[in-house]
C-alpha cells in the first residue's frame, strides 16, 4: 500500500535553520496538512538509559511537539494499526535535505495542557527496539548456510526505517588471513554457523539480539544516519 504525506511542521532551528517534520501515513492520499509547532518540535536523542559507552546498538529517540490547540488535531488523528504505518522525516538545513527517518511509536503519546494551549507530544525511533518481536530470518525465510556476519546484520535489521543501499563500516579487526585494502571489511570476509543463533531446530534468537551478539564480537556499534 501506497504511503503519503500527511501532515507537515515547519519550523526554524535554534541555530536559525530551516527545518521540516513530515508525517506519512500508509495508505493516506491527498494533500498535507500544515501544523503549528510545539514548544520544542524536534530533539533527537540517543535512546541509551543504561548509559554503556560501549553498547553495541545506539537507536534514536525522536521527541516532537505540537500545538494541537492550533492546528486542530488530538491524538487520536495520529493511532494506526502498527508503528510502522508511520514514517516521520526531519529535514533540516537551507537546502531541505532528510537528516533523519523514524517510525511513530504508538505506545508513547502524551497530552498537556499548557495555559490555555493543547500540546501534543509523540516519540519515534528507527524500528530497532521493535527488532526484539522477530526472530532472525531471511524476509521470512530460514537461514541455513554459513553467512558473513555483515549478511546477518542485513537480515536481523530489514524491519527497520532504513535499508543498507548506503552504508559505511569502520572495523580494523582484520585476521592475518583476510585482505585490508580498501573498500574490504573483516564483516565480509568470514563465515558464521546460523546454529550460531538457534534456540531449537527450526527457532532462532531475536534480531535485535543477533546485532548485538555481532557487534559484541567484533566490537562495535551499529547507528542508523541518513547519508546525503
Amino acid at each position: 500500500m501506497a504511503r503519503a504525506e500527511k501532515y507537515r511542521i515547519q519550523f526554524i532551528s535554534l541555530d536559525n535553520h530551516n527545518c521540516t517534520l513530515e508525517f506519512h501515513f500508509e495508505g493516506f492520499t491527498g494533500s498535507y496538512t500544515n501544523l503549528v509547532a510545539g514548544p520544542r518540535p524536534f530533539v533527537l536523542q540517543e535512546f541509551n538509559s543504561d548509559e554503556d559507552l560501549f553498547k553495541p546498538i545506539r537507536p534514536q529517540l525522536a521527541t516532537m511537539d505540537i500545538l494541537a490547540s492550533s492546528s486542530g488535531v488530538t491524538m487520536d488523528d495520529f493511532l494506526v494499526d502498527k508503528d510502522s504505518d508511520v514514517l516521520v522525516i526531519f529535514r533540516y538545513g537551507n537546502d531541505n535535505a532528510p537528516y533523519w527517518y523514524g517510525y511513530l511509536d504508538q505506545s508513547d503519546f502524551t497530552e498537556t495542557w499548557i495555559d490555555t494551549n493543547h500540546v501534543l507530544t509523540l516519540r519515534a525511533t528507527e524500528g530497532l527496539g521493535q527488532l526484539q518481536n522477530f526472530n532472525i530470518t531471511n524476509n521470512g525465510t530460514e537461514i541455513t548456510a554459513k553467512t558473513t556476519p555483515l549478511d546477518f546484520l542485513k537480515y536481523a535489521t530489514q524491519k527497520t526505517v532504513l535499508g543498507w543501499n548506503k552504508h559505511y563500516i569502520f572495523n580494523n579487526l582484520f585476521h592475518s588471513s583476510m585482505t585490508d585494502s580498501l573498500n574490504y571489511s573483516p564483516l565480509d570476509q568470514c563465515k558464521v554457523d546460523p546454529k550460531t543463533f538457534q534456540i531449537q531446530s527450526t527457532e532462532y534468537e531475536d534480531s535485535y539480539t543477533v546485532i548485538n551478539k555481532v557487534n559484541r564480537a567484533f566490537n562495535q556499534t551499529m547507528f542508523q544516519i541518513q547519508i546525503i
